[in-house]
Parts: C-alpha cells; sequence; structure tokens
C-alpha cells in the first residue's frame, strides 16, 4: 500500500498545552524533514488571529518546548499554518473550518469543483471527493 498526502492537517485546542508542547515542536520537525507539505489548520476558541498564534507557536512552543527555533523550518510551517476561531460545539466554527478548506483547495485546483460539508461532530460528516483524486483530510 503507498502512502498518499492530506489535504489538510485540521487540530482542536490550538493553544492549549498539547499543542504548545507536543504539536507545534512535531510540526516543525516535520517541516525540517521535508515531510509537511499540507496546510495546517489550528483551531481554538480564543478570538484571536494567526499573527497572535504564530507568535505564540514560536515563542511559547518552539522556544520553550521544541528545542530552539529552525529558521527554516519554521518559515515553512508558519507559511502553511491558518487559524480557525471559535467554540467546538458551535456550528459557526465548522463553517469557518469549511471556508478554510475550500478556500485552500480551490487555490490549489482551479477548475476543480470541491464539496465540503463539515458539520460539528455530533452530526454526521459527508466528505466528497473529485473525481481521480485520492486525497485524505485528517481532523
Amino acid at each position: 500500500m503507498t502512502a498518499g498526502n492530506s489535504d489538510a492537517l485540521v487540530f482542536f485546542g490550538a493553544k492549549g498545552d498539547l499543542a504548545y508542547k507536543n504539536i507545534f515542536p512535531a510540526l516543525q520537525a516535520m517541516a525540517k524533514h521535508g515531510t509537511l507539505d499540507t496546510p495546517v489548520i489550528g483551531v481554538a476558541r480564543a478570538d484571536w488571529g494567526i499573527d497572535q498564534l504564530r507568535e505564540q507557536a514560536r515563542r511559547k512552543s518552539i522556544e520553550e518546548y521544541g528545542g530552539g527555533v529552525d529558521p527554516t523550518a519554521f518559515d515553512k510551517l508558519m507559511s502553511l499554518l491558518r487559524y480557525v476561531g471559535g467554540d467546538y460545539d458551535q456550528d459557526a466554527t465548522f463553517q469557518a473550518l469549511r471556508c478554510s478548506l475550500t478556500g485552500w483547495m480551490v487555490s490549489r485546483l482551479p477548475g476543480v469543483l470541491w464539496s465540503r460539508f463539515l458539520e460539528p461532530p455530533r452530526l454526521s460528516m459527508n466528505m466528497s471527493r473529485a473525481p481521480g483524486v485520492r486525497k485524505r483530510l485528517m481532523i
């Protein structure tokens, strides 16, 4: 079986301890080894923007827990990082996530009709694929 690339990596709790202590350092290591090439979308409750998330990832995560910043790898990670703010149990959060994913997919493959239906976890998740495209979405 061959491994394929994912469309995106989405993680919830982008401001939490797990993100700072483990996820961001691991993502920087993936970027350093050339294995991170998809958008990384962090979802968190705070009313932050992407600039605050990037600064916290650098200062609190990489510098404190990740063994320091590798400038090339960190820049690669930051170029892929997106932010969606909202509560896990709110429909609007999943609509914003859908917009973020759809916008990236349309910019990556113009002319392909992408349909992404993301709903809160209490409802079913229906993901559709473009014909002939073998990609996965990891949440």
